[in-house]
């Protein structure tokens, strides 16, 4: 009984500290999206818009899995769980309105690939 003391304490310990720390997001790319854009699909999400009204700040809306973050010049980026089914990188998808289809990986963002030419 007292070899298996301290494995139950440290599973226990364990446990706890993995039920404490938060979830951890992915980071979508989102493309150039207006305030006005941004309001609509958040009525729409049933989430919490911020900043539309203002044109010098940030802006974007905040839901219960996910937000959208947008700079003043329209660079946008989604944030949603890292399990969440994600079958595309629009503003209804990330905000949780349309899911459908089956899911894709969505990777980190990176700056050295570039879509093909269309011939």
């Amino acid at each position: 009984m007292k070899s298996r003391m301290p494995c139950l304490i440290g599973l226990l310990g364990g446990v706890l500290l993995a039920t404490a720390m938060p979830a951890s997001a992915k980071t979508v790319a989102m493309p150039p999206l207006s305030r006005s854009a941004v309001e609509i699909a958040c009525a729409r999400a049933g989430g919490s818009a911020y900043g539309v009204r203002d044109s010098e700040t940030e802006y974007g809306c905040r839901t219960r899995e996910s937000s959208v973050t947008c700079a003043p010049d329209g660079t946008c980026f989604g944030y949603v769980p890292d399990l969440a089914r994600l079958p595309a990188n629009s503003l209804d998808a990330v905000l949780g309105v349309i899911v459908s289809g089956k899911p894709i990986k969505v990777g980190p963002v990176d700056s050295r690939i570039t879509p093909l030419a269309q011939p």
